[in-house]
């Protein structure tokens, strides 16, 4: 893979053909709305990719197909973006009492 491709270019257009989907189709279900170009673009597999939070709502739109870290952002960019928190790691053991 070239440095300036994302594995999300290939995850988009397979998930996209499979749902029937044309680039239209997709790029009005983005808020706010994108143009066909622009997904044209993100599915060529060039540098271009996504914003982040475009990148979620193709996740959630692809019922995690196309995954937003596949985008390379890191995973706890797009948790945050998600509304998901990470739990703290809870010791199970009683607090010293001093």
């Amino acid at each position: 893979m070239d440095h300036d491709t994302h594995p999300g270019a290939k995850a988009l257009l397979r998930w996209r053909e499979g749902a029937g989907l044309t680039q239209a189709g997709l790029a009005d279900r983005i808020v706010p709305p994108v143009t066909q170009g622009a997904v044209a673009r993100w599915e060529d597999a060039t540098a271009q990719r996504p914003a982040l939070s475009t990148a979620v709502q193709i996740q959630r739109l692809s019922h995690g197909e196309v995954d937003a870290t596949l985008w390379g952002y890191p995973a706890a960019e797009v948790n945050a973006v998600m509304g998901v928190v990470a739990e703290p790691a809870v010791d199970p053991r009683p607090s010293p009492v001093a």
